[in-house]
C-alpha cells in the first residue's frame, strides 16, 4: 500500500512538471489508493481472541474461498468455451436490399427496431420482405463488446449473463441468429450453475466462516447471556448447540383471558390460520383487474368490497383477541403490535363506504401480510 502511495505522489509530481499527461493511462496507478480505508477499519474492528486462533480461522476460510473461486472460474471458462463453440460471431442484421457494403452501414439501412437474423432459412429470425440478412463488419465500439466472438469476449459476456443483468437480450440475440435450442440449453444451464449454484456456495462459505468464529468465541467465553431489550417479545439465547428464540415471560400475562386462550394464541395452528387468511386475501386482491370500457370506477370494486369487509373483520378480531389475552398495556408496548393496531384501525376506516375510494386505500388488509411474516 505504501508503494502505491509513493507512486501516486511521484505521478502527481510528473503531471505538475509536464512529463505526464493529466488524464493518461498511467493514472491507473492511483486506483489502489482507496484501499487505505482498510487501515481505518482496523482501528474499529478488533477481536479479543488469540492471534493464532484468528490466523487459523482465516487460513481455513481462505482455503475454502480459494476452492470456491476455482469452482467459479471453471464454470466461467467452460461456458466461455461453449459460447464460442455454440454461437461464435453474432453480427447478422436485417438491412435493406439496396445495402451492399457491410462496412458502411447507417441507421437508415437497418430495420426498426434493429433486429438480429439468421442466414439459415430453417432456423432463427427471417428478415421481412424488402430486407436481407447481412453480416456487418463494424467495430466493437459500434456493435458492442458483448458476444461470443473469441474467448476473452465470451468470458465477459458470460460474467454479464451470470449477474442476471441484461442476459435475456443476449439470449434473444442468439435465438434470432441460430437454432433456438442452443440458446435455451446454454443459458438455462448457465443461470443454474453460475447465478444460483456458485453464488449460494459462496454464501455458504461466508456463513460457515462466521459460524466458526461464533463457535470459537463460545469456547472462550462459555454460555453467553441472552440478547434482549425491554420491548422484545422474544429473546435470543445461545449455547454450544447454537442459537434459538425463546418467548419472553410466556406464562405471564396481564389480560383477562383464560390459560386456554393463551395456549391458542401461542399455538402454531392459530398462526397457520391467520397466514391462510392473509394468503387468501392476497390472492383475492390479485385477481382484481380493470378494463378501459368507460364503466364507472366503483363497478370494479363491487364484488371485492364485501370480501374485503370479511377479511377486515377477521383480522380485527385477531387484534382484539391478542389485546384480550395480553392486556392493552402489554400488547401496546411492542412495536410490531403498535403497527398492527394502526393498520387495523386504518383498514376498518377504509371499508366505510365514504372512505373506500379515498387515501385510506393504502391501509388495505393485504398489507397485514408484512406484519405476520
Amino acid at each position: 500500500m505504501v508503494i502505491f502511495l509513493w507512486l501516486s505522489i511521484i505521478l502527481q509530481m510528473f503531471e505538475m512538471l509536464g512529463f505526464a499527461l493529466e488524464l493518461s493511462y498511467v493514472s491507473i496507478l492511483r486506483a489502489p489508493r482507496p484501499l487505505i480505508m482498510i487501515r481505518f477499519l482496523r482501528v474499529f474492528l478488533k477481536f479479543s481472541m488469540p492471534k493464532a486462533r484468528i490466523n487459523q480461522i482465516f487460513k481455513r476460510s481462505s482455503q475454502q474461498i480459494y476452492n470456491v473461486t476455482l469452482f467459479f472460474l471453471f464454470f466461467m471458462s467452460l461456458y466461455g468455451l461453449l459460447g464460442v463453440q455454440f454461437f461464435g460471431e453474432l453480427k447478422n442484421h436485417c438491412v435493406l436490399n439496396t445495402t451492399t457494403d457491410p462496412t458502411n452501414i447507417t441507421i437508415n439501412s437497418l430495420a426498426i427496431p434493429d433486429t438480429f437474423c439468421s442466414t439459415d432459412p430453417e432456423s432463427g429470425y427471417q428478415c421481412p420482405e424488402g430486407m436481407t440478412c447481412m453480416k456487418l463488419q463494424l467495430s466493437k465500439y459500434i456493435m458492442g463488446f458483448n458476444g461470443f466472438d473469441e474467448f476473452a469476449t465470451s468470458i465477459f459476456t458470460v460474467y454479464q449473463a451470470a449477474s442476471q443483468e441484461g442476459w435475456v437480450f443476449i439470449m434473444y440475440r442468439a435465438i434470432d441468429s441460430l437454432p433456438a435450442w442452443r440458446a435455451v440449453l446454454y443459458f438455462s444451464t448457465m443461470i443454474f450453475f453460475l447465478a444460483w449454484l456458485v453464488k449460494n456456495v459462496f454464501i455458504a462459505v461466508i456463513t460457515e466462516t462466521f459460524n466458526e468464529i461464533r463457535v470459537q468465541f463460545q469456547q472462550m467465553w462459555g454460555v453467553r447471556g441472552h440478547i434482549s431489550n425491554n420491548t422484545a417479545s422474544q429473546i435470543l439465547t445461545g449455547d454450544d448447540n447454537g442459537w434459538k428464540l425463546v418467548t419472553l415471560d410466556e406464562n405471564k400475562h396481564g389480560g383477562l383471558a383464560s390459560p386456554i386462550c393463551h395456549a391458542i394464541l401461542r399455538s402454531p395452528h392459530f398462526r397457520m390460520v391467520v397466514m391462510f387468511v392473509i394468503l387468501a386475501n392476497g390472492i383475492t386482491t390479485a385477481t382484481m383487474s380493470f378494463k378501459h370500457d368507460e364503466k364507472p370506477r366503483h363497478t370494479y370494486y363491487d364484488n371485492y368490497y364485501y370480501a374485503e369487509i370479511a377479511f377486515t373483520i377477521f383480522l380485527d378480531l385477531e387484534t382484539l383477541f391478542k389485546i384480550w389475552c395480553l392486556g392493552f398495556r402489554s400488547y401496546y408496548k411492542h412495536s410490531i403490535h403498535k403497527f398492527e393496531l394502526l393498520l387495523a384501525i386504518g383498514t376498518t376506516i377504509h371499508i366505510i363506504p365514504f372512505f373506500y375510494l379515498s387515501g385510506f386505500t393504502y391501509f388495505q388488509v393485504s398489507i397485514f401480510i408484512f406484519i405476520q411474516f
